[in-house]
C-alpha cells in the first residue's frame, strides 16, 4: 500500500510541475515578471539547457544521460530494498518527480521552465521540480545523518535469527530436569504390624 501511495504522490508532483511550466509558457511573455510577494519572490519565465545558474547549458544529452542513470539507480534501491525506512522512501519519492518533471522538459523542448526567482537574494531561478528536488535531498540527508544508524541497530544480526540456531534440543536451554517421585516409605505404624505378623508365622 505504501508503494501504491508514493507512486501517486511522485505522479502528481509531475503533473502539478508540467501544469505551472504549461501556465507560465502560456501566461507569461519570455523573461516577463508577475509580482508575488515584493521583495521576497515573483514569477518570471526563461529557459535553462543547463543546471543551476546554467552551468553546463546546451549539455542536454549529458543531463538527459544523468537522469536516466539516476532513475534506474532509484529503481534498483526500490526493488533491492536498500533504503528500508519509510523516511528513506519518501525521500526518493521527492526526488524522483522532481527528476521526471525536468526530463520531461529536456527530452520535449531540449531545456527545463524556470519561473521562481528570488528578490532579496542573487539565487538561480528554479521551478517547481527543482524545490521537490531539493526537498528529497534535504529529506534523504536528514535521515541519514540522525536516523540510518538507529535503524541500521535494530536489523538483527544472523547470529541472533531463529535459522541460525542448530536443531534438536538445547541442553543448555532446557532448563532443570524434572525431579523423579520420592520412594516411597512404609510408615512406622505398618513397619509393627508387619514385624508382628513374622513374629506369629514363626510360632
Amino acid at each position: 500500500m505504501l508503494y501504491f501511495w508514493m507512486s501517486l504522490t511522485a505522479a502528481a508532483i509531475v503533473a502539478a510541475d508540467q501544469l505551472l511550466k504549461y501556465w507560465v509558457v502560456q501566461s507569461i511573455p519570455y523573461g516577463g515578471i508577475v509580482p508575488i510577494l515584493d521583495g521576497v519572490i515573483h514569477l518570471t519565465y526563461v529557459r535553462n539547457t543547463g543546471a543551476a545558474f546554467s552551468i553546463l547549458a546546451g549539455q542536454r544529452w549529458f543531463f538527459l544521460l544523468v537522469t536516466f542513470l539516476f532513475l534506474g539507480f532509484i529503481i534498483l534501491v526500490f526493488k533491492k530494498k536498500w533504503f528500508p525506512a519509510p523516511m528513506a522512501r519518501w525521500a526518493l519519492t521527492l526526488l524522483t518527480g522532481g527528476a521526471v518533471g525536468n526530463l520531461i522538459d529536456r527530452v520535449a523542448a531540449g531545456g527545463v521552465v524556470d519561473m521562481f526567482e528570488l528578490e532579496f537574494i542573487r539565487f538561480a531561478v528554479f521551478n517547481l521540480a527543482d524545490l521537490f528536488i531539493t526537498a528529497g535531498c534535504i529529506l534523504l540527508c536528514v535521515w541519514v545523518i540522525f536516523f540510518e544508524k538507529n535503524a541500521q541497530a535494530s536489523v538483527p544480526s544472523p547470529e541472533d535469527s531463529p535459522s541460525s540456531r542448530p536443531c534438536g534440543p538445547d541442553l543448555a536451554d532446557s532448563g532443570p530436569a524434572p525431579a523423579s517421585p520420592p520412594a516411597k516409605t512404609l510408615s512406622p505404624e505398618l513397619s509393627s504390624s508387619e514385624e508382628v505378623f513374622q513374629q506369629e508365622g514363626r510360632q
